[in-house]
């Protein structure tokens, strides 16, 4: 993802699928499940959408307030889960469509898996398959839950074996402020997503969302009048869910944000944007939105 083409990022630039670093019997699996069973984006996805919290430590808190503040204007389910069991019982009760955790993750090198912190227990890949915990998508918010080669058994297989379509995770460790603030604009936007159908599929929309983080965080870093700021991230934003534009953005921003802070040189190009740290895992882009498929007349 860090590769560019033309002196733009490729995670910038284009809508990423990652298929698991697995055997092929396992790829076969995939193509197999996703021939079989289709999954569309519902108007009312964000009552099937549950925000799972597994930590009860301090810099969490803030965000955990944010998350119950907005679950009722937005329309969301939230749930505080500290141990496995409160997880199994939230699954049970809600039966969500789409789960996001926020929690830590983590790698165990004994078994070369990784897994998320509930608070002090481990949601593994054998729980989660066991208590069939998955929807048909995911979302985690939490430290390096799906490195790159191969080398650990990403947790997120064992969402795909429970039956999810779409898994997004991270390759590396995210900060809480950043990761929390990337979910809760997920949940900002997903429900205009679903009901207007502004994005075709889960894949364009996920993209979108991780993609224009960056815009928001280089405004921020910019000398610009507020109105003006406001206009130019309109702009940003409208121009980068075109693909041909996208190019155009990137290398504007880094002009934008030099000419404007004369202390930073290229900030935009400088910053480390959200797209180098998640991944998609699955076929999102055959997970399309129901209202964009009426919209458009798609059968």
């Amino acid at each position: 993802m860090n590769g560019t083409i033309d002196g733009a990022p490729l995670g910038f630039t284009h809508d990423v699928c990652r298929m698991p670093e697995t055997s092929q019997a396992t790829l076969m699996a995939h193509f197999m499940s996703n021939s079989f069973m289709s999954y569309e984006v519902p108007v009312d996805i964000m009552k099937k959408t549950l925000i799972i919290c597994g930590s009860a430590e301090v810099e969490f808190l803030e965000w955990h307030e944010t998350a119950r503040e907005q679950h009722e204007p937005l329309g969301y389910i939230f749930e505080i889960c500290l141990n496995v069991e409160d997880v199994i019982t939230a699954y049970k009760t809600h039966k969500p469509d789409f789960v996001i955790y926020d929690c830590h993750g983590g790698i165990d090198e004994t078994s070369k898996q990784t897994f998320l912190w509930l608070d002090k227990e481990k949601l593994t890949g054998e729980i989660i398959t066991k208590n069939n915990l998955s929807s048909p998508l995911v979302f985690i918010s939490a430290c390096g839950t799906s490195p790159s080669y191969g080398l650990y058994n990403s947790i997120a297989n064992s969402f795909f074996e429970a039956g999810a379509i779409s898994v997004t995770a991270t390759y590396l460790p995210i900060l809480v402020n950043s990761g929390s603030l990337l979910y809760m604009r997920v949940m900002t936007k997903l429900n205009e997503a679903a009901t207007k159908g502004h994005h075709s599929n889960w894949l364009n929309f996920i993209s979108h969302v991780i993609r224009t983080a960056p815009i928001f965080e280089a405004h921020q870093h910019a000398d610009i009048e507020i109105e003006k700021e406001r206009a130019a991230v309109t702009d940003n934003l409208a121009e980068s869910m075109i693909f041909s534009k996208r190019r155009k953005v990137f290398n504007e921003l880094d002009k934008v944000i030099t000419l404007k802070n004369s202390k930073s040189v290229g900030r935009f190009s400088k910053l480390v944007p959200e797209y180098l740290f998640y991944t998609n895992l699955g076929r999102s882009d055959l997970v399309y939105f129901s209202e964009w498929k009426n919209k458009n007349k798609v059968t």
